[in-house]
């Protein structure tokens, strides 16, 4: 073990040109790999906000209920909250 270790560090110090430019390597490639998994993170929580920016934040939606099913959905115990939005049949707002 000795022998290899005195070997390893012989060819360090002869080629310390290639040496240096490998660490610079290793050290770009690590970063590189860091700041895409960091890029891809960000971009899918963006996507995530904007999405409940735009449609809001809600486990299910239901649509086209009468009034009685808007009150049975809004008399049921399980459910914890419920809000309505009534839309304009004609302009579809």
């Amino acid at each position: 073990m000795n022998v290899l270790k005195r070997l390893a560090l012989k060819n360090l110090k002869m080629n310390k040109k290639r040496t240096i430019s490998t660490i610079i390597g290793i050290i770009l490639s690590v970063a590189l790999i860091c700041g895409t998994a960091t890029l891809i993170t960000s971009v899918q929580k963006t996507l995530i906000q904007n999405a409940i920016n735009e449609t809001g934040y809600y486990h299910v939606k239901l649509s086209d209920l009468n009034q009685e099913e808007v009150n049975t959905v809004k008399n049921n115990r399980d459910i914890k909250e419920s809000f309505e939005i009534t839309m304009c049949r004609i302009c579809k707002t």
